[in-house]
Protein backbone atom coordinates (compact mmCIF):
# COMPACT_ATOMS: atom_id res chain seq x y z
CA UNK A 1 0.00 0.00 0.00
CA UNK A 2 0.78 3.51 -0.05
CA UNK A 3 1.64 3.60 3.45
CA UNK A 4 4.03 0.82 3.49
CA UNK A 5 6.13 2.44 0.79
CA UNK A 6 5.86 5.74 2.73
CA UNK A 7 7.16 4.14 5.91
CA UNK A 8 10.01 1.48 4.19
CA UNK A 9 12.61 3.52 3.29
CA UNK A 10 13.44 1.54 0.09
CA UNK A 11 10.64 2.53 -1.99
CA UNK A 12 8.71 5.42 -3.55
CA UNK A 13 5.40 6.02 -4.97
CA UNK A 14 4.89 6.54 -8.21
CA UNK A 15 3.16 9.78 -8.95
CA UNK A 16 0.46 8.77 -11.70
CA UNK A 17 -0.28 5.19 -10.08
CA UNK A 18 0.43 5.31 -6.65
CA UNK A 19 2.15 2.33 -6.81
CA UNK A 20 5.14 1.44 -4.54
CA UNK A 21 8.73 0.96 -6.50
CA UNK A 22 12.11 -0.11 -5.34
CA UNK A 23 14.06 3.30 -5.16
CA UNK A 24 15.58 4.48 -8.28
CA UNK A 25 13.27 2.39 -10.01
CA UNK A 26 9.95 4.15 -10.56
CA UNK A 27 9.33 3.98 -14.80
CA UNK A 28 9.56 8.03 -16.17
CA UNK A 29 6.10 7.81 -17.32
CA UNK A 30 5.46 7.38 -13.67
CA UNK A 31 6.36 11.18 -12.77
CA UNK A 32 3.79 13.08 -15.18
CA UNK A 33 1.64 14.67 -12.76
CA UNK A 34 -1.94 13.63 -12.64
CA UNK A 35 -4.40 16.45 -14.42
CA UNK A 36 -7.83 16.84 -15.34
CA UNK A 37 -8.06 15.75 -18.97
CA UNK A 38 -5.65 13.81 -21.04
CA UNK A 39 -6.69 16.02 -23.94
CA UNK A 40 -5.13 19.73 -24.21
CA UNK A 41 -6.57 23.33 -25.66
CA UNK A 42 -4.42 21.67 -28.76
CA UNK A 43 -6.18 18.34 -28.96
CA UNK A 44 -7.09 17.35 -32.77
CA UNK A 45 -11.32 16.49 -32.33
CA UNK A 46 -12.69 14.54 -35.53
CA UNK A 47 -17.02 13.45 -35.45
CA UNK A 48 -17.88 10.97 -37.54
CA UNK A 49 -21.96 10.05 -38.32
CA UNK A 50 -22.80 13.91 -37.90
CA UNK A 51 -23.72 15.85 -40.99
CA UNK A 52 -21.98 18.91 -39.26
CA UNK A 53 -18.05 19.51 -39.54
CA UNK A 54 -17.52 22.25 -37.25
CA UNK A 55 -14.04 21.04 -36.07
CA UNK A 56 -14.29 20.29 -32.07
CA UNK A 57 -17.67 21.81 -31.49
CA UNK A 58 -17.34 22.34 -27.93
CA UNK A 59 -16.22 19.15 -27.13
CA UNK A 60 -13.19 19.90 -25.30
CA UNK A 61 -13.56 23.78 -24.43
CA UNK A 62 -14.30 22.91 -20.41
CA UNK A 63 -17.70 24.44 -19.93
CA UNK A 64 -21.45 23.16 -20.51
CA UNK A 65 -21.72 24.66 -23.79
CA UNK A 66 -23.50 21.37 -25.81
CA UNK A 67 -21.57 19.42 -28.32
CA UNK A 68 -24.15 19.16 -31.61
CA UNK A 69 -24.16 16.42 -33.72
CA UNK A 70 -26.57 16.59 -36.87
CA UNK A 71 -27.44 13.40 -37.85
CA UNK A 72 -30.17 13.99 -40.40
CA UNK A 73 -30.22 11.32 -43.20
CA UNK A 74 -27.85 9.49 -41.20
CA UNK A 75 -29.53 7.71 -38.16
CA UNK A 76 -28.33 4.10 -38.89
CA UNK A 77 -24.74 4.97 -39.14
CA UNK A 78 -22.45 5.07 -35.82
CA UNK A 79 -21.50 7.99 -34.61
CA UNK A 80 -18.35 9.28 -32.36
CA UNK A 81 -15.70 11.28 -31.78
CA UNK A 82 -11.85 10.60 -31.81
CA UNK A 83 -9.67 12.82 -30.12
CA UNK A 84 -5.83 13.03 -30.28
CA UNK A 85 -4.12 15.10 -28.27
CA UNK A 86 -1.08 16.99 -29.52
CA UNK A 87 1.19 16.25 -26.76
CA UNK A 88 1.36 12.87 -28.11
CA UNK A 89 2.78 11.38 -25.07
CA UNK A 90 1.16 7.92 -23.57
CA UNK A 91 -1.60 8.53 -20.77
CA UNK A 92 -3.54 6.80 -19.07
CA UNK A 93 -7.05 7.68 -18.48
CA UNK A 94 -8.89 6.50 -15.73
CA UNK A 95 -12.24 7.77 -15.95
CA UNK A 96 -14.68 9.86 -18.04
CA UNK A 97 -17.50 12.46 -17.71
CA UNK A 98 -20.36 12.88 -20.03
CA UNK A 99 -23.37 15.58 -19.31
CA UNK A 100 -26.86 15.28 -20.49
CA UNK A 101 -28.35 17.57 -22.68
CA UNK A 102 -29.75 20.59 -21.24
CA UNK A 103 -33.48 20.50 -22.25
CA UNK A 104 -33.57 17.70 -25.34
CA UNK A 105 -33.41 13.83 -23.64
CA UNK A 106 -33.89 12.58 -27.18
CA UNK A 107 -30.13 14.05 -27.93
CA UNK A 108 -28.58 12.93 -25.51
CA UNK A 109 -25.77 10.21 -26.08
CA UNK A 110 -26.86 7.05 -24.50
CA UNK A 111 -23.84 4.72 -24.34
CA UNK A 112 -20.62 4.49 -25.30
CA UNK A 113 -17.29 2.86 -26.56
CA UNK A 114 -14.30 3.83 -25.28
CA UNK A 115 -11.18 2.83 -27.10
CA UNK A 116 -6.96 3.33 -26.85
CA UNK A 117 -3.52 1.94 -28.51
CA UNK A 118 -0.52 1.80 -26.92
CA UNK A 119 1.02 3.51 -29.98
CA UNK A 120 0.11 4.90 -33.28
CA UNK A 121 1.46 1.23 -34.83
CA UNK A 122 -0.88 -0.40 -33.05
CA UNK A 123 -4.78 -1.75 -33.00
CA UNK A 124 -6.99 0.11 -31.41
CA UNK A 125 -8.35 -2.04 -28.54
CA UNK A 126 -11.53 -1.84 -26.25
CA UNK A 127 -10.87 -0.36 -22.56
CA UNK A 128 -14.39 0.11 -21.91
CA UNK A 129 -17.82 -0.12 -23.30
CA UNK A 130 -21.75 0.43 -21.50
CA UNK A 131 -24.37 2.26 -21.23
CA UNK A 132 -25.04 6.23 -19.39
CA UNK A 133 -26.87 6.40 -16.37
CA UNK A 134 -29.63 8.17 -18.20
CA UNK A 135 -30.25 5.70 -20.96
CA UNK A 136 -33.53 3.89 -19.35
CA UNK A 137 -34.38 7.17 -16.85
CA UNK A 138 -37.49 8.64 -17.00
CA UNK A 139 -36.12 11.34 -15.36
CA UNK A 140 -32.60 12.78 -15.22
CA UNK A 141 -31.22 15.84 -13.75
CA UNK A 142 -30.00 18.30 -17.03
CA UNK A 143 -27.55 20.92 -16.74
CA UNK A 144 -29.32 23.99 -17.30
CA UNK A 145 -27.04 26.78 -17.59
CA UNK A 146 -25.08 26.87 -21.23
CA UNK A 147 -21.48 27.86 -21.18
CA UNK A 148 -20.65 27.22 -17.44
CA UNK A 149 -17.16 26.60 -16.69
CA UNK A 150 -16.80 22.84 -15.97
CA UNK A 151 -14.24 22.70 -12.81
CA UNK A 152 -13.30 19.28 -12.37
CA UNK A 153 -9.67 17.69 -11.03
CA UNK A 154 -8.38 14.82 -11.59
CA UNK A 155 -9.84 13.19 -8.33
CA UNK A 156 -13.39 14.65 -8.72
CA UNK A 157 -16.09 15.90 -10.92
CA UNK A 158 -17.76 19.58 -10.23
CA UNK A 159 -19.88 19.27 -7.49
CA UNK A 160 -22.08 22.27 -8.76
CA UNK A 161 -22.81 20.14 -11.80
CA UNK A 162 -25.10 16.27 -12.39
CA UNK A 163 -22.48 13.85 -14.02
Amino acid sequence: TQLQCDQASNCEVGQASGDCYNMGEVPAWEAAEAVSSIFDVGSTVTSFGCTNTEAGNNVLEGTTTKYICDRDNLLEEPTGLMITPSHLRSSTAVGMRVYAHNNCPDCDPVSYLFEGRADSGSNWVQISQGDLPWKEATTFPRNSVLGRDISSSYTSGDSSLEF
